[in-house]
């Protein structure tokens, strides 16, 4: 019977072991339900890349197919999902995400939330379109129109999100391209940023009258009062630094590691990438 108590002994052990490393902390907990409530998570199926040779032969040399279809190849999501998580708890003390919490488990939040999930993707859907015409027969308030830009300039994530696509856009362009090529994705990305970004502003503020056409001129200031805190913009900033972090681990990487591969197998026939 001894062995068998032995071995009964290990095995309740190991599970438990094996229960306790599983259990997350109340912090992981908090910083999960933060990320859930918020639906930042869903930020990583908004991110789609397309690649393909562009003018003047940006991709040098006979791998040019395989490098775009690396490029192309679809990206890890839940590695995505898993480092932002992990960003999120190592980076946010349990008060910050209290406080971010008592917004996302708010009657208003999930109200706001509830909109924008039953809002169509596509700004040329019909229910869009056809809001937009009625609204030149009863046209928003002033009032409205200037609520709405301001929680388009509140709206950091547009900038953010320039700020990752373009770096991941020179990234790419340094591992893949000649130093000069490289050089006019850079400048070209300098150049329209300031347009760009207003650009997207202003069509943030049309989606936004279908958007928000529920919410009333006192929730959108409420909604604009937590985009100002402290607390929203550190979320924020984590938010998309881990989407930088996920992009580079994964997209840029790859590429750069079948651009080496290439330069290693062109360099023994003894022809250059």
């Amino acid at each position: 019977m001894k062995p068998t108590r032995l071995v009964l002994g290990l095995w309740i052990g190991l599970v438990s072991a094996t229960s306790a490393q599983a259990a997350p902390s109340q912090h992981e907990q908090l910083a999960a339900e933060t990320l859930e409530l918020s639906g930042a998570k869903a930020i990583f199926n908004s991110i789609q890349i397309s690649a393909g040779p562009s003018e003047g032969k940006s991709y040098q040399g006979p791998g040019e197919e395989k490098i775009i279809a690396v490029m192309n190849e679809p990206l890890d999501v839940e590695m995505g999902r898993k480092m932002q998580a992990s960003s999120i708890s190592k980076n946010l003390d349990d008060q910050i995400l209290k406080v971010l919490l008592k917004w996302y488990r708010s009657p208003l939040w999930l109200k706001i939330k509830a909109q924008k999930a039953d809002a169509p993707e596509d700004p040329l859907h019909i229910s869009r379109l056809q809001y937009l015409y009625e609204l030149k027969t009863r046209p928003p308030t002033p009032k409205r129109v200037e609520l709405l830009k301001k929680l388009a300039k509140e709206n950091k994530s547009i900038e953010m999100m320039y700020e990752v696509i373009g770096r991941t856009a020179i990234n790419l362009a340094r591992i893949t391209s000649p130093e000069s090529s490289s050089e006019k994705v850079e400048d070209s990305l300098s150049k329209n940023k300031s347009e760009q970004i207003e650009a997207s502003k202003e069509q943030y503020v049309i989606r936004s009258l279908y958007d928000y056409r529920a919410i009333t001129d006192e929730e959108l200031e409420q909604f604009i009062e937590f985009k100002e805190t402290e607390e929203y913009l550190k979320f924020e900033v984590i938010i998309f630094s881990s989407v930088q972090v996920w992009l580079n681990e994964t997209l840029v990487k790859k590429t750069a590691e079948t651009v080496e591969q290439l330069r290693r197998s062109d360099y023994k026939k003894g022809t250059t990438l």
